[in-house]
């Protein structure tokens, strides 16, 4: 009988990771709430549709944040994420799918739909309007990007500033795939230092 329960020990251990969790946004929500309530491997959905002043820091190793259905909107009147975005990600692997980022503003004028900082960071069918930067990383050596099928445009129009749509510091690599520039203004629609 014990020769059997060790037996049980030991493929329980063996068996593959449970599934993260699927954390729920409606609107009206937090984002940040959820945000912060995920663990590593969550997926973090919004419903679909505008959402009201919203921003978040993400600092997970494992995360997707995605609509649930079509578009979900983060506008956002007048908020930031530590005075750089709407969504800061300063996490490991990060995934974003479906979402789109608009009006982003901050006191030093370079506000972004989202701050990339670290990590690897993967888009999918998102877009950036209205934003003072689109999507702005900093600078580190280790760090990925990858966008595909996502938007930018619609830059605002201010003087003395310049509004990259896209503007990848030094990392070590951007793919960038299948996706759209338009309406830029005084800026650069892309600007990458990457390494690769």
């Amino acid at each position: 009988m014990k020769r059997r329960e060790g037996l049980a020990v030991l493929l329980a251990g063996l068996a593959p990771a449970a599934q993260g969790r699927t954390l729920r946004v409606n609107r009206g929500d937090r984002l940040q709430d959820a945000v912060a309530a995920a663990r590593d491997g969550d997926v973090v959905e919004l419903e679909g549709g505008d959402h009201q002043g919203q921003t978040a820091v993400i600092t997970q190793d494992r995360l997707t944040l995605r609509a649930a259905a079509g578009t979900a909107v983060l506008h956002a009147d007048g908020l930031h994420a530590e005075g750089k975005a709407l969504v800061v990600v300063r996490g490991g692997r990060v995934r974003l799918e479906g979402i789109e980022f608009r009006g982003a503003r901050v006191p030093h004028g370079n506000g972004a739909g989202i701050r990339f900082e670290r990590g690897a960071l993967t888009l999918q069918r998102c877009r950036f309007f209205d934003n003072e930067m689109g999507l702005l990383s900093a600078d580190v050596a280790d760090a990925e990007l990858t966008i595909d099928d996502c938007d930018f445009g619609q830059a605002p129009r201010h003087e003395g500033l310049l509004h990259h749509l896209l503007y990848v510091g030094r990392i070590g690599s951007l793919r960038l795939t299948g996706s759209r520039f338009s309406g830029g203004w005084r800026g650069h629609l892309v600007k990458s230092r990457a390494a690769v």
